[in-house]
């Protein structure tokens, strides 16, 4: 009889450790971002030197996901969307790669990207079109080819790309200054290129 009971207790205590850590876990987590836990090796060219780091999976359940570097980013929930931030950033500007659900927002996928365009230059930047051959290989239709402009001002830069999958169409932004050009941005444009739509779930 003792150790019965012993044991419904030791399962009635693991039941609430267990209710306690989720619900802990579940504060953590605003909307529908989840942690991500799977890590793969990533290589790349960058300043024309290979090298390969780890990244990690992140999920916008039923949107997309996408591999980052984890130990250099840190995302950050956005009211349209997530922003990848450089975590200890001593350069002249922002390093970020940020991924916007432009029917969140209210924009219209037609006019999208030329407002967007307009919003930099009556802020001052002066924008070229940007060739988005080989950009996000898996984000895109095929009779839908990715869309994007570059936009520079007192040495920071923007490359500006519009996509569009079946669960919408996303407006995604790399910023840098010009010192990370050969650098952060080859990074951030790798971790790009792993976004993948997660359709249907």
């Amino acid at each position: 009889m003792k150790r019965a009971y012993n044991i419904l207790a030791a399962v009635t205590l693991a039941v609430i450790l267990g209710f306690s850590l989720g619900a802990d876990s579940a504060g953590a987590d605003e909307g529908p971002f989840v942690p991500a836990v799977l890590q793969r090796e990533e290589s790349i060219i960058r300043e024309g030197i290979p090298e390969t780091f780890q990244t990690t999976l992140f999920r916008w359940e039923g949107i997309l996901s996408l591999w980052y570097d984890a130990q250099s980013f840190v995302p950050a929930v956005t009211p349209h969307g997530v922003r990848f931030d450089l975590i200890a950033n001593a350069l002249s500007g922002p390093v970020s790669l940020s991924i916007e659900d432009m029917q969140k927002s209210g924009g219209d996928a037609d006019v999208a990207l030329t407002d967007t365009r307009q919003d930099y230059e009556q802020n001052g930047w002066v924008c070229d079109d940007l060739d988005t051959d080989g950009i996000l290989p898996n984000f895109h239709f095929a009779d839908t080819p990715v869309q994007g402009f570059v936009a520079q001002r007192d040495g920071q830069i923007a490359q500006v790309y519009l996509s569009s999958v079946a669960s919408g169409y996303y407006l995604c932004t790399l910023r840098f200054p010009q010192e990370a050009a050969e650098g952060w941005s080859t990074r951030m444009t790798h971790m790009l290129n792993t976004l993948e739509p997660l359709p249907g779930e």
